[in-house]
């Protein structure tokens, strides 16, 4: 019975721990997204995290960016997040996005890639990057 009791409970921790949206390097800064032409977030301080940190020394990254937001009936909870990731395959670097598309998604279902990459300068200073395609635009600050 105990080794079942410890089994369990070992499950859980690991299971809690598989699950944790927490990244290794997590910070504030602003953010910008666009989706569809539609600005969302425009220049508002974002929450962001990487296990890959820092980004500009690394041939592959993921970044997550989330923007908390109020829901449309008034209460809190919900928010605009997307990953932003750079990958090399045979020597080139790929970019792609994915991004939730409505404030209430709790999964990044709408991916953009191949996407092109740009610097991006917040209004008030500060430096990062833009992964752009189309008329999306997807920027953090880092």
């Amino acid at each position: 019975m105990k080794k079942l009791l410890l089994t369990i409970f070992l499950s859980l921790i690991w299971i809690s721990s598989a699950s944790s949206q927490e990244r290794e390097t997590e910070w504030e800064g602003k953010c910008f997204i666009q989706y569809n032409g539609k600005v969302l977030v425009d220049d508002e301080i974002c929450k962001m995290g990487s296990d890959d940190m820092p980004i500009a020394k690394k041939d592959e990254f993921l970044v997550v960016v989330t923007k908390y937001v109020a829901c449309d009936d008034g209460t809190s909870g919900c928010q605009y997040f997307f990953y932003a990731q750079q990958d090399k395959l045979l020597g080139k670097n790929f970019w792609e996005v994915s991004f939730n598309g409505e404030k209430d998604m709790v999964k990044a279902v709408v991916p953009f890639r191949p996407a092109d990459i740009d610097y991006y300068l917040p209004s008030g200073g500060g430096s990062g990057v833009c992964f752009i395609k189309e008329d999306n635009k997807f920027c953090f600050e880092y």
